[in-house]
């Protein structure tokens, strides 16, 4: 789904690591769609990460910049009012944003923008704050960059991001990019489709182009890898109020799963963001929010949280995640299902890919294949 982590779960994870496995054992391959090895790939994707990590910036302030007048607050001076004014010019011309001066002016008003006790007032609601248009909230990898050291890196004119500043960031899949791997002679196809709601039109009609058949003369086995953001789970679905982007990732999921085309896929579900959910669950802004994930708990355990913030943790994650395995279990019980709590740096999601290739994917043929 739109703003999961899931490309950063593949970009920066299975991809980059299967070509660390290509680069340092001679059996295994990087491959061209029809299997040929492929050489001397040059990414130059930098330029491209450095806008978009200025627009995701650049798009956060504009959020709180608008909760600032919602709240009825001010800036401090009449500077920060224009600099503030032109900071959404700029979120709404995105286009412009690669032009823009990177001066020690704009650095400096920028931090003091940061540090204004309005827009500070504001930011205290980023657990909450959602903008009145379809996907717009502040991209979860915020924090990262919301230190006056950081905020001077990225603007100045010379910033090369790292691959950290990717991670923390959001850049999202447009169209489907395809991966091959050759570990041995065992072949791996990835596919990397966008969540965002125009993109998941597009993949329910390009699923009949994939090989998700199973027949007695083939070892292929398929897997679907779902990435699902538990910080989702409080924020309104902007066409249905009742509904959560939690419960739209859940819908999609099924709707997804009762293709004929993926009958024979088995599931990954990646819960990504806990940090995010374990944050938003300590806020109290957000304590009333758990109405929407209630059936997972008991009535004293909601009570408890309610008026006293007090949770087990793994109680809530199982209370987030419910709708999920309530789905596999009632209407999908014959998929092989996998699932993992994750977040934006976890060094076990390489474990756990291995292990569900090991228990699914290649099934015998996995021996000796991967380290």
């Amino acid at each position: 789904m739109g703003s999961a982590g899931k490309s950063t779960i593949i970009r920066h994870y299975f991809i980059l690591h299967l070509k660390y496995l290509c680069a340092t054992n001679s059996n295994y391959k990087y491959c061209n769609e029809d299997w040929s090895e492929k050489k001397d790939e040059i990414e130059g994707d930098d330029e491209i990460w450095k806008n978009k990590i200025r627009e995701n910036i650049i798009n956060a302030f504009d959020i709180f910049i608008k909760q600032v007048y919602k709240n009825g607050d001010k800036f401090e001076n009449e500077e920060l009012q224009v600099f503030a004014k032109s900071l959404e010019h700029l979120y709404a011309n995105k286009s412009e944003i690669p032009s823009v001066e990177m001066s020690d002016l704009f650095r400096e008003h920028l931090i003091n923008l940061l540090n204004d006790p309005s827009f500070k007032k504001a930011l205290a609601l980023k657990n909450k704050i959602q903008i009145d248009e379809p996907e717009r909230k502040p991209f979860d990898g915020l924090a990262y960059f919301l230190n006056e050291t950081k905020l001077k890196e990225v603007f100045y004119t010379s910033y090369i991001p790292s691959e950290e500043d990717k991670i923390y960031s959001r850049l999202p899949t447009i169209e489907v990019h395809r991966y091959y791997f050759m570990l041995n002679k065992t072949k791996i196809e990835i596919y990397d489709a966008g969540g965002q709601a125009s993109e998941r039109v597009r993949l329910l009609s390009y699923l009949s182009r994939w090989n998700t058949g199973q027949n007695s003369s083939s070892n292929n086995r398929s897997f679907i890898l779902f990435v699902v953001s538990l910080s989702d789970y409080n924020v309104k679905h902007p066409e249905y109020p009742d509904k959560t982007l939690l419960d739209e990732s859940a819908a999609f999921m099924d709707a997804l799963l009762n293709s004929e085309h993926t009958r024979h896929c088995g599931v990954l579900i990646f819960f990504n963001k806990k940090d995010r959910f374990f944050e938003k669950i300590t806020d109290e802004l957000c304590r009333d929010d758990v109405d929407y994930i209630k059936d997972g708990l008991s009535p004293a355990e909601l009570r408890d949280y309610k008026l006293n913030g007090k949770f087990k943790k793994d109680k809530m994650f199982d209370a987030v995640e419910l709708k999920f395995f309530k789905l596999l279990e009632e209407k999908h019980k014959n998929k092989s299902s996998y699932s993992r709590n994750t977040c934006a740096v976890d060094p076990k999601i390489m474990e756990t890919f291995h292990d569900v290739i090991k228990n699914e994917i290649l099934l015998e043929n996995i021996s000796g294949i991967l380290p």
